[in-house]
């Protein structure tokens, strides 16, 4: 049963949060990396993306909390499925965020990537479910696909803050550390620090472990 639900989309320190929560028990966290390592749970995936009924229960079974995309894109379902979780959605810079997307998940050799792996179908489906929660109007020409993904994102982050209750939302950014999820999770501070991971450019030896 997930106790705490990531709702910041990709590059906003998903994968330094998972580690985060697993560190204070809240593992194990579904992140992106398990998605492409469970592939008998992509129907379940399918279901969602297509807006289908989805066993949320068969998804995350065996995890505590989940962080970064898919389970991001599905917030509001999975926020009133499991009501007593918390929410956590991780911030940062418009700007900084698209300069760290382009670099990553947005850059050639990533989809290059993505192509080459059996969840591709799937995984395309998953994105445009963002696109279509935020309801932003794509792009009349690939020129202004920059403005485009800056409005997904800032759309995303106000959807978020508009739709949790604040009684169980924390808007979060990895670079508070420990002290500001500790105390919204109600747990002790770690004598270690704060696992700050997959910068930029760590992402392809990472993503290139499991896609």
């Amino acid at each position: 049963m997930l106790s705490v639900i990531g709702a910041g989309l990709p590059r906003t320190g998903t994968l330094s949060l998972k580690r985060a929560l697993e560190i204070l028990g809240f593992g194990p966290c579904y992140h992106m990396s398990e998605f492409f390592r469970h592939p008998e749970r992509w129907p379940c995936w399918e279901q969602a993306a297509a807006g289908d009924n989805v066993q949320w229960q068969d998804i995350f079974a065996g995890y505590e909390s989940t962080a970064d995309a898919p389970g991001c894109w599905f917030y509001r379902e999975l926020a009133a499925h499991y009501p007593d979780s918390k929410i956590i959605l991780t911030v940062r810079d418009p700007d900084e965020w698209l300069k760290s997307a382009e670099a990553t998940v947005f850059s050639p050799e990533y989809a290059r990537m993505l192509v080459a792996s059996p969840a591709h179908r799937i995984s395309t489906l998953l994105g445009k479910r963002l696109q279509g929660i935020t309801d932003v109007t794509p792009p009349d020409s690939p020129a202004s696909y920059r403005q485009h993904a800056r409005a997904i994102f800032t759309a995303h982050d106000a959807m978020v803050r508009a739709h949790v209750s604040p009684d169980r939302l924390l808007v979060y950014s990895v670079e508070q550390g420990w002290p500001a999820l500790c105390d919204f999770l109600g747990r002790a501070t770690p004598t270690i620090p704060f696992p700050h991971v997959n910068k930029r450019d760590q992402f392809f030896e990472w993503a290139q472990s499991f896609t």
